[in-house]
């Protein structure tokens, strides 16, 4: 069995399929097992991993990530597809930082298959604009030989009928569209990466600290309604630090 069928074979939940691009597998997370949860975060004590709103803004859905604190404590839940890796082998935290480090999940012969990673369900209100933070950087990836996806850690979002997911390798950053927008930022070291976007125009833009990368349109694609966080595809996997998440709907700032 080649990576593909065991990705194709690995990756059926409740019917349907992950799309599958080339020799690796892109994890849309189609059709999850998982319950959706929808409620906000706890207010947890510990260190807020999110990043300022814009100034303005006034009564809004926010949604933090805090470090002292899995993710699975605050409202999302785990999924893992691909391979059985709980929870606790792939994501850590210190109270600074969120690590994720899937580099060595997976079943054999396919060690790295599958993914690991979070969604918080029914928060994205397709009404609003939106505003999703995350600072971080990747510490290593591994990519299949035959593969050229950089989704071993990535974040984004995706409603029932459009997704925009960015993902970081070693100086690359690609989003589920499979454009590379950038061969020239180190992503091994901590930057802001912020993705604002509106479900009037179906339109993103990505700022890397501050500054404009890339504008482009969202992916149309039928899925449940979530967050996502971590690891999204069979065949690349990645070591990673977050020290900042925020995911903001409400007044255009």
């Amino acid at each position: 069995m080649n990576l593909v069928d065991s990705c194709v074979c690995a990756l059926r939940m409740k019917g349907r399929l992950a799309l599958i691009l080339g020799l690796s597998c892109i994890v849309l997370l189609a059709g999850s097992s998982c319950e959706a949860k929808g409620q906000m975060p706890p207010d947890n004590p510990g260190k807020d991993l999110s990043l300022p709103v814009p100034a303005g803004a006034g009564a809004a859905r926010r949604i933090v990530v805090r470090a002292n604190q899995l993710p699975s404590a605050q409202g999302w839940t785990y999924l893992a597809a691909g391979n059985a890796e709980p929870e606790v082998a792939v994501f850590s935290t210190d109270g600074q930082v969120l690590r994720q480090n899937s580099i060595a999940c997976g079943f054999p012969p396919h060690n790295g298959s599958g993914m690991n990673g979070y969604c918080y369900y029914n928060v994205v209100d397709r009404t609003q604009p939106f505003f999703l933070g995350v600072r971080a950087r990747l510490l290593t990836e591994r990519v299949a030989p035959s593969g050229s996806l950089h989704f071993g850690f990535a974040f984004g979002l995706y409603t029932d009928t459009e997704t925009v997911v960015i993902g970081l390798g070693d100086k690359v950053i690609q989003d589920n569209g499979l454009h590379v927008l950038s061969t020239s930022i180190d992503t091994r070291l901590f930057h802001d990466y912020r993705i604002e976007g509106d479900f009037e125009s179906h339109g993103y833009r990505l700022y890397v600290d501050g500054v404009l990368l890339h504008q482009g349109q969202m992916l149309a694609y039928h899925d449940r309604n979530y967050l996502f966080l971590g690891d999204a595809t069979g065949g690349t996997n990645a070591m990673a630090e977050i020290s900042q998440f925020t995911f903001y709907q409400g007044p255009v700032w």
